[in-house]
Parts: C-alpha cells; structure tokens; sequence
C-alpha cells in the first residue's frame, strides 16, 4: 500500500487501500489520520507539524513497525517507510509505503 500526502497531512492519492478496508475514494481527499490509531494522533500531528514547518522528521527512511487502524475499528500491525520529495509545483509531499507484517515478522523485527 502507498499513501502520497501533501504537508498538511491530505492524502493526494492511494493505490490498495482495500488493505485497511477502504476505497480510493474513500480515502483521497481524507487525513492521513483517518488511518492512525486515537492513541498515536497526538503524536502524528506533532510529527506533521514539525516536518511541515521545517521539512525535519525523524521517522523519514527508516522502516517502522506501526498499528494502523482498518475502517472496522481493527487494529492492524504493519510496517512503513516515509519517503518525502518535492512535487512538480515545489510543495512537500510524503509517500507511505505500508505493507502488513505476519508473526514470523514479529518475530524478526522483536528488539534482543
């Protein structure tokens, strides 16, 4: 799954958000936060905020495991990867990658 959002957290475009159970429509033009879990959204404005202000963001490259939250409510563990560059008109968008991670995957990514 990829996300491509703007600097002010506004997704531009979607491809297989059926993932967390939704349509591209259903998505493009939303908040990124409609797929953040209510407990992490404090810190994703936070994060949002600082990179949009600055272009600074701690997270960008790295794979993370994450939860996102699935349109049923559904907590889902997932890994992600921001990517940011500058669009054809020189504003600042962001590109999830965000792909599901299985047990064995747990497994590897469980910190010794």
């Amino acid at each position: 799954m990829e996300i491509y959002a703007d600097d002010k957290g506004s997704i531009l475009a979607v491809t297989e958000p059926e993932l967390l159970g939704y349509t591209s429509e259903e998505l493009i033009g939303k908040k990124v936060e409609i797929i953040v879990p209510y407990k992490y959204r404090e810190a994703h404005r936070r994060g949002l905020k600082r990179w949009s202000e600055s272009g600074e963001a701690k997270v960008m490259g790295t794979w993370l495991l994450i939860e996102a939250r699935h349109r049923d409510g559904d907590l889902v563990r997932m890994e992600l990867v921001l990517t940011q560059r500058m669009d054809n008109t020189g504003r600042r968008v962001v590109t999830a990658n965000i792909k599901p991670v299985s047990d064995d995957d747990m497994f590897r990514l469980a910190p010794i």
